[in-house]
């Protein structure tokens, strides 16, 4: 250890630390236990340390406490340009004037331990991280310099913990690059923050976590990736706090069939933001992506298995129609596809009509197959009669055969009719007024609606999805806006709960 004074200068080879313990609490009144022994500094001097410090008390459980340190540069976000490395920015000359000249080439870390407590949650929170062991080298007071960063801990019982990087360490908030890594965190352990922020507890599951922060003049980018296995959550939890989301929803379209929930969430900010809490600002990109699932579920599993989700959640019929097109086959096949691997979803099917259109829309295909049996043309089960063709002498004979009887006419005035020519538009007039005439009831159109359904359950059915998977509801009438031209059947997901019950 070489120090002298004026010029003051600190200079060491190695300093190694050998079993270090300590302890960041978060009081009742949401005070810090470091800020007791936090030197004051005058107004006038810039306190970004302590602010980073404070900010740090809604850090994400899984860190613990041994974010309370790293992650006190890690308060707020704000997006680099690209993955690359950062390099520190240019200090203007003399503004660290009066600084103590620190260089230390090496620090060496030997099982370390910190206690990690929250003690303004309900229940109240606590983790212990330990066997914290590394080198941290080139810390020094230099504004040129960085430090580099390599540790590596155990949280709890079975967790890991890994921390790897660079940052100016006497001036994080002007540049950090840290990656750290937690595996195996015991979930149910984190049920005070899921409490406060979901309002649910969580019964069992296992989290590994990828932090990745760049911190350039105190703007700072996150890139957040959370690995869940075997989620279950528990009974709810009042809380002010807590967003008000299905979450059951959500963790069922999340999780694949392995039980794994693969979330990636970027976060970015300003350090200077006065509204700063970094707790608050991931808990709030959570319910963000989550809010985003449970109001556009279908697009959520679009994205996920190979479409753009905006038109999966409902099936068009042309209007009067229950034959599906190639494009909803598709539809038909990326949804079948969906469930296959999200075994925690129940299809609904909500057949619909629309009486605008469906009722035109049925009784021309009424009058066509009239004329079609008027000709004598027997016409196959599900066979479409085909358009009405007015030039034809035989659909004619038909049409006037089916008008007369609808006018009711006698038979002295049919032979009058057959010895004069008819008038020009005759036959477009008596089919307009044979299509006119077919009543379409409330019942009709109800019949219509659950046939659409059933063609979509038997697609899916044939797409390999089970018939439990799935349930046809009571069907619901639209109302035409003058500018559609299809009729939508709506589909809904809800939670599969046979499969709910199987985990339990």
């Amino acid at each position: 250890l070489q120090v002298s004074l004026v010029p003051n200068r600190l200079q060491m080879a190695e300093l190694q630390i050998v079993k270090p313990v300590g302890k960041f609490i978060i009081n009742q009144d949401k005070s810090l236990n470091v800020t007791k022994f936090l030197r004051n500094q005058p107004a006038t001097v810039p306190v970004a340390p302590t602010k980073v410090i404070a900010a740090t008390h809604s850090a994400l459980p899984a860190s613990g406490g041994m974010l309370a340190s790293a992650q006190s540069s890690v308060s707020n976000v704000a997006k680099t340009a690209n993955d690359k490395p950062l390099t520190p920015p240019a200090i203007e000359a003399g503004a660290q004037e009066d600084v103590f000249p620190i260089n230390i080439e090496t620090v060496r870390i030997d099982n370390a331990a910190l206690e990690f407590a929250d003690l303004s949650l309900t229940p109240q929170f606590g983790t212990n991280i330990h066997s914290l062991t590394g080198v941290i080298n080139g810390v020094s007071t230099n504004t040129a310099s960085t430090a580099q960063v390599e540790l590596d801990g155990r949280v709890d019982d079975y967790g890991a913990a890994r921390i790897r990087g660079s940052l100016q360490p006497f001036n994080v908030t002007n540049f950090t690059d840290l990656k750290l890594s937690f595996t195996n965190i015991e979930m149910s352990r984190l049920t005070p923050y899921s409490g406060k922020f979901a309002g649910r507890r969580i019964d069992s599951g296992k989290l590994s976590v990828d932090l990745e922060y760049k911190i350039k003049q105190r703007q700072l980018a996150g890139e957040n990736k959370f690995v869940i296995n075997k989620l279950k959550l528990g009974e709810k939890i009042k809380s002010a706090d807590a967003a008000d989301l299905p979450l059951d929803l959500a963790i069922a379209i999340l999780e694949d069939s392995d039980g794994v929930i693969d979330l990636e969430l970027p976060i970015m900010g300003s350090l200077d933001d006065p509204q700063f809490s970094y707790g608050s600002i991931v808990w709030k990109a959570i319910r963000n992506v989550l809010g985003k699932i449970v109001t556009a579920p279908f697009r959520a599993l679009g994205k996920l298995f190979g479409g753009s989700g905006d038109k999966l959640e409902a099936i068009t019929f042309e209007a009067g129609g229950t034959v599906l097109s190639p494009p909803e086959l598709e539809k038909i096949k990326i949804i079948s596809t969906a469930l296959a691997k999200r075994q925690g979803l129940v299809l609904g099917i909500v057949p619909a009509y629309d009486e605008v259109l469906d009722a035109p829309a049925i009784q021309e295909h009424t009058v066509r197959s009239q004329v079609a049996e008027e000709m004598g043309l027997t016409l196959a089960e599900g066979q479409a009669a085909g358009p009405i063709d007015l030039n034809n002498t035989k659909v004619q004979k038909a049409i006037d055969n089916l008008y007369d009887t609808l006018t009711k006419k006698s038979l002295l005035k049919k032979l009058a009719s057959k010895l004069e020519k008819p008038k020009e538009g005759h036959y477009e007039e008596a089919l307009q007024k044979l299509t006119a005439s077919i009543q379409v009831s409330g019942a009709d159109l109800q019949t219509l609606a659950k046939s659409r359904g059933e063609a979509i359950q038997k697609a899916l059915l044939a797409a390999g999805v089970s018939v439990d998977r799935m349930h046809i509801d009571a069907p619901e009438k639209h109302k035409g806006d003058g500018n559609a031209k299809d009729v939508n059947t709506r589909l809904t997901l809800d939670v599969n709960q046979k499969v709910s019950v199987k985990a339990e």
